[in-house]
């Protein structure tokens, strides 16, 4: 009987009395069991293969039950039932509990791929070195990240083939309600079925079950007092992706000439020009610039913008008829961005200006303004004494 139970030893043959015979059987036996313990115990030179449990002292969190002899403070401890902790020098480093939970104290570097089957749910920052990456994982992958420093808008919204296309952009994650969701690959799209002519719409993204989906409203977004990001008024499961004003007729359009449609995260520095077809004589206005007359209104050069965004404009106007004019930009009407530019004696003269704060939900245009001392003529594309006048619109979005 090598041991018992808790792990006592007994000699098999009771203590032998002095002056009595001894038997060299139970001397045999004695040594015999002797020898099957020895075997049975653990060697500590390492040798020994343990084909058994083998059961510790629960242990402590200042002395852990499974320890290291130069390190006695470190090593594990059964701190409840059916709970381990790792213990580094009297303090706990990670917990494991029932039903495969891990807790894990202070920061944690991975050297490697790290696999995830279910959700990750961080209740502090976590810092990634250089990109989070899924694989070929769905929209329905997710990442349960609670604090604003994970928030990941890695989208960009356009135009695509008559609809709107939101693209995964220097990354693949998308914040929707309180989750980091993956952008599919080829993205997600919204035809223009449905909407109304001629109206400006701002487009949310959200999760309709497992599927990324994008939706046109007219309601305004607001900021999230939890996360900080734009989301739909009244409905934080929708997020602010963008927005786009249609056409007469009830179409999405984004072009040169008529840029209606901007991405609210990773914005585009976009440029479009509007030039003149044909010679146009406008009224003269009051020189020098003090009142000015519009040029033409096929110079209009229609655009969106963000409240919070420059927008610039650029032009060139070149007369046909002897005279000075004093030209410049204008948006939305005839007040025009600056002091304009003087052009004399059927010269062409280019000029900039910039504004910002205009209006969100609103469709604006930039257009060519003129003040004449004389009856002017401005060139389009048939001029033969230079280049046809133009209006240049500069947006981000």
């Amino acid at each position: 009987m090598p041991r018992n139970n808790s792990g006592l030893y007994s000699l098999p043959i009771p203590t032998f009395t002095a002056g009595t015979l001894i038997k060299s059987a139970d001397v045999t036996s004695n040594f015999a069991d002797i020898a099957t313990a020895l075997t049975g115990s653990m060697a500590t030179d390492g040798t020994s293969t343990i084909t058994g449990s083998v059961e510790f002292f629960a242990g402590t969190l200042a002395s852990p039950g499974v320890s290291f002899a130069s390190s006695p403070g470190t090593g594990f401890y059964l701190s409840a039932a059916d709970t381990i902790q790792v213990v580094n020098n009297g303090a706990v480093s990670a917990t494991f509990a029932t039903g495969g939970v891990v807790t894990w104290v202070g920061a944690q570097t991975m050297q490697s791929t790290l696999a995830v089957a279910g959700a990750v749910t961080a209740s502090a920052a976590m810092t990634i070195g250089t990109n989070l990456s899924l694989g070929a994982a769905s929209a329905t992958a997710k990442f349960d990240f609670k604090t604003s420093a994970m928030i990941r808008q890695q989208c960009q919204l356009t135009l695509s083939g008559g609809s709107l296309l939101l693209s995964p952009y220097q990354g693949n994650l998308m914040f929707i309600s309180d989750q980091n969701y993956v952008i599919p690959s080829a993205g997600v799209t919204l035809s223009a079925a449905g909407v109304s002519a001629a109206t400006f719409y701002y487009i949310y993204v959200y999760m309709s079950g497992t599927t990324m989906t994008l939706e046109f409203s007219i309601t305004a977004p607001t900021t999230s007092t939890t996360y900080g990001v734009k989301v739909k008024t009244a409905d934080a499961t929708r997020t602010l992706v963008g927005a786009a004003y249609t056409t007469a007729g009830s179409a999405w359009i984004d072009q040169a000439g008529s840029q209606q449609v901007l991405s609210y995260y990773n914005r585009r520095t976009k440029t479009g020009y509007v030039t003149q077809a044909a010679a146009a004589a406008p009224g003269n206005g009051t020189y020098p610039g003090t009142v000015y007359t519009e040029v033409s209104t096929s110079l209009r050069n229609s655009f969106i913008t963000w409240s919070d965004e420059e927008v610039n404009l650029s032009g060139f106007a070149t007369t046909a008829i002897t005279g000075a004019a004093i030209v410049g930009v204008g948006v939305d009407g005839l007040t025009s961005l600056g002091s304009g530019a003087t052009s004399t004696n059927q010269f062409g003269v280019g000029f900039a200006a910039s504004t910002s704060g205009l209006t969100e939900a609103a469709l604006h245009y930039g257009t060519l303004l003129n003040s004449s001392n004389a009856a002017i003529n401005y060139q389009g594309t048939t001029a033969v004494n230079g280049a046809a006048s133009r209006v240049g619109v500069t947006i981000k979005g």
